[in-house]
């Protein structure tokens, strides 16, 4: 069997000397092409990650005073009408500095994370400046997520599925073939990694604008079509 294979721009062409009897209705050229389709929604919400953190000289001290902010941060939050989560795997977590190059224990720090979902945009910095003020000690970062983004998913397979049609219809014209039936077809959910990360963005001052940012949904279609006229 002589094959020849042609990639370009996510097309690859397979022609291959046809058979006699049965399984010449499984041979001949195909066609594969993938393509990505990607929507752009407006945010519907924040999901703000804030870390609540203090030291001691002992563990029990400073889990204590964790805890203690944690309860001033949650009533902050609490009086916009919000409701934080604290972060699995763990509620508090505590460990300790040590200075190894010396051999000694410097002191204990606890930690704690929380999570909090903010629709409010136009509040989004004094929130956090709350937050702040009431004891967390670092906002790691924001991400932004829309209400949309399961059924724009939908939309995002269609349109990859038309686009890797359109490249192996002008691959398939270019070498003087048209397109068969569809033999094959799979696809893949894209990493969204401006949803899915956590990504700073600046909330220092009270007065700190709503940095809304579009969220990206997209998926990755590959479809494999039957040639109907053989490359030469």
């Amino acid at each position: 069997m002589v094959r020849a294979l042609l990639i370009a721009s996510g097309v690859a062409f397979v022609s291959a000397a046809g058979r006699l009897g049965a399984q010449a209705v499984d041979s001949g050229p195909t066609i594969t092409a993938a393509a990505r389709g990607e929507i752009h929604l407006p945010p519907d919400i924040a999901i703000v990650r804030l870390v609540v953190a203090s030291r001691a000289s002992t563990a029990a001290a400073a889990a204590t005073e964790t805890a203690r902010r944690v309860r001033a941060v949650t009533d902050s939050l609490h009086r916009w009408g919000l409701a934080p989560e604290l972060t699995a795997p763990l509620a508090l977590e505590v460990h300790t500095n040590e200075a190894i190059a010396e051999g000694r224990l410097v002191d204990y720090e606890a930690k704690a994370v929380l999570t909090v979902r903010v629709r409010q945009f136009d509040h989004l910095g004094a929130i956090v400046d709350g937050a702040l003020a009431a004891g967390a000690t670092t906002v790691p970062g924001v991400r932004f997520d829309s209400d949309s983004a399961d059924a724009a998913r939908l939309h995002a397979l269609a349109k990859a599925f038309q686009q890797a049609r359109a490249k192996a219809d002008a691959v398939a014209r270019a070498a003087g073939a048209t397109l068969g039936r569809l033999i094959e077809l799979s696809t893949s959910q894209d990493l969204d990694f401006d949803r899915d990360d956590f990504l700073f963005d600046d909330f220092g001052l009270s007065e700190a604008r709503s940095p809304k940012r579009d969220v990206p949904v997209s998926a990755t279609v590959s479809a494999k079509w039957r040639l109907l006229t053989p490359l030469r």
